[in-house]
């Protein structure tokens, strides 16, 4: 399954156990969009995902933690990075190398 932390990160934070997003794939809160997917069913999977943070008990402390960490990816406290105020940094699968 994919993890968007490592779990031991995870599990040292006390909210976690009793988030609505527990039993979720970890896919779901992602905000990068995923390979094939369109900008319409990009957004819709975000709708959801903020839809289970809706329903979530400790919401307010994923939000705390998302910006206390800096978490420039993915739905935290029910919101997307800019909607946390934070400007992502684009990932990429290669290793930035120093030009010579």
């Amino acid at each position: 399954m994919v993890r968007t932390l490592d779990q031991l990160e995870l599990s040292q934070r006390k909210y976690v156990k009793d988030a609505a997003c527990g039993s979720k794939n970890p896919r779901l809160f992602d905000t990068d969009r995923h390979k094939g997917e369109s900008e319409a069913r990009m957004a819709d999977r975000i709708v959801r995902a903020k839809a289970v943070c809706n329903t979530c008990p400790v919401v307010a402390e994923c939000f705390a933690d998302a910006r206390a960490n800096h978490y420039e990816h993915g739905i935290w406290g029910g919101l997307t990075p800019l909607e946390r105020g934070i400007i992502p940094r684009k990932r990429s699968g290669r290793r930035n190398r120093a030009k010579v």
